[in-house]
């Protein structure tokens, strides 16, 4: 497939300009939402690993002061995870004892996940699955901006072009205008003529000015396109308009596969399916090896043990613990309930893939219509052009013969300019409609 060119608008140069792949590039460095994208892929890459570490042991390292009293119980120390410490054993009394006992423990202790019934391949696959949908959803940021650049691009060289126009109209209002002066002065021309050609040439600065004012506008909107905050941009060279399939058959096909919206519908689909089955996984057992070195001291001391070192204060006894913990959840409403959101947001996410296949579908059988119809205009409006350059030409030489009126000459001028703006705003609209139809279908290895 080859590249589509407009004829006149990407024939222009303007010195100190951008091309149009330094403007394409320009805005891939410099726009701030790319660079936010950017940021939030790194996030979702880190989430992925994060999951994945999931199998790597956890180390702690815990101290812990506290006083309780001992009634046919156990002093409670908290646990730190990773460092599990032991749990020393209380007196038996007759009569509650209400004095309280100095416990203390320190100590490091280690977690390794042995087998979780899948729930880490789980949580990896929906981070995985965040991270894909990440890249989608840059891609197409990346595209949207790509074809804004571009369409700026284009709207600043057809405004140069009416500028171009309208500077060319006014030039020969004005030349117009000598001759009525002259002919009016002759004798020849009643003074009507003279003024006739006066208001011609009022018009013409003033189609002038809106051009200038147009083409100021469209600069402005191409420094926004490229992330400059400043105006100073220009445009130069040769632009080519993306390649496209060769029929609406096959561009359907590419926007079914290709498109921006419909791929990234299916990766949120995607992420929608991985966190149900997530969540589905947690309600399976966990199964750790746990250990820990400790040295603790405290509680009641027995009538026939000697007083610790410390009395409770100093963890001087030393002592270590290794086990196999497995924790089997039996009844949670809250995953139990989250299971059924995350499924129907699942089922939900699978109808808007359909949704936005459809919808990518009439686009691009709309932006296709456009985009022919736009380039079937183009040889009427260039016809049009030439029959209103012949037709001033003949004006103008009626007019210097003494034949022709102000009126017929102003209508010819007006007629050349109007059909000459009318070109260059069809071959915009082919740009336009171009663009439009890439937006639907997605980028193309064949695009420039």
């Amino acid at each position: 497939m080859a590249a589509v060119c407009t004829p006149s608008i990407v024939a222009m140069t303007l010195l100190g300009g951008l091309t149009l792949p330094a403007a394409r590039e320009a805005a891939q460095r410099q726009r701030p939402e790319l660079r936010v994208e950017a940021s939030r892929l790194e996030a979702r890459r880190l989430e992925e690993a994060a999951a994945d570490a999931r199998w790597l042991p956890r180390v702690g390292v815990a101290a812990e002061l506290l006083g309780s009293t001992a009634n046919n119980a156990q002093a409670s120390y908290f646990s730190p995870r990773g460092a599990e410490p032991a749990r020393p054993a209380g007196k038996v009394a007759a009569t509650p004892d209400l004095r309280p006992y100095a416990n203390s423990w320190l100590g490091a202790g280690a977690q390794q996940q042995v087998w979780d019934f899948g729930k880490t391949g789980a949580a990896k696959d929906s981070a995985r699955a965040r991270t894909v949908a990440q890249e989608e959803e840059r891609r197409r940021l990346e595209l949207e901006i790509d074809l804004d650049v571009q369409l700026s691009w284009f709207e600043l060289k057809a405004a140069h072009a009416v500028v171009a126009a309208a500077e060319r109209a006014l030039e020969r209002s004005r030349t117009h205008e000598a001759l009525a002066a002259a002919a009016v002065h002759s004798g020849l021309k009643p003074p009507i003529e003279q003024t006739r050609v006066a208001a011609d040439v009022a018009r013409a600065q003033a189609d002038l000015e809106q051009a200038k004012g147009a083409l100021s506008a469209a600069r402005s909107r191409l420094a926004a396109s490229v992330g400059r905050p400043q105006e100073d941009v220009d445009v130069e060279g040769e632009g080519a308009l993306p390649a496209l399939p060769s029929g609406l058959d096959d561009a359907l096909k590419a926007a079914g596969e290709g498109s921006p919206l419909v791929r990234e519908a299916k990766a949120f689909g995607v992420v929608a399916h991985a966190r149900a089955e997530e969540t589905a996984l947690s309600r399976t057992p966990d199964v750790a090896l746990v250990g820990s070195l400790y040295g603790f001291a405290g509680g009641p001391t027995l009538d026939s043990a000697a007083t610790p070192v410390g009395s409770g204060f100093l963890p001087a006894v030393p002592n270590y613990a290794v086990g196999l913990v497995a924790v089997v959840p039996l009844l949670d409403a809250v995953v139990s309930r989250q299971a059924q959101a995350d499924g129907a947001s699942a089922r939900a996410a699978d109808e808007l893939v359909a949704v936005a296949t459809l919808a990518e579908s009439r686009q691009t059988r709309a932006a296709w219509i456009a985009r022919d119809s736009a380039q079937k205009t183009l040889p009427a409006l260039a016809a049009a052009e030439g029959a209103a350059v012949a037709n001033e030409r003949q004006a103008d030489a009626r007019f210097s013969q003494g034949l022709g009126t102000a009126v017929e000459l102003a209508d010819a001028t007006q007629l050349r300019t109007d059909a000459e703006v009318r070109r260059i705003l069809g071959e915009l609209a082919v740009a336009r409609t171009t663009l439009e139809l890439v937006r639907a279908l997605g980028p193309s290895p064949a695009s420039p």
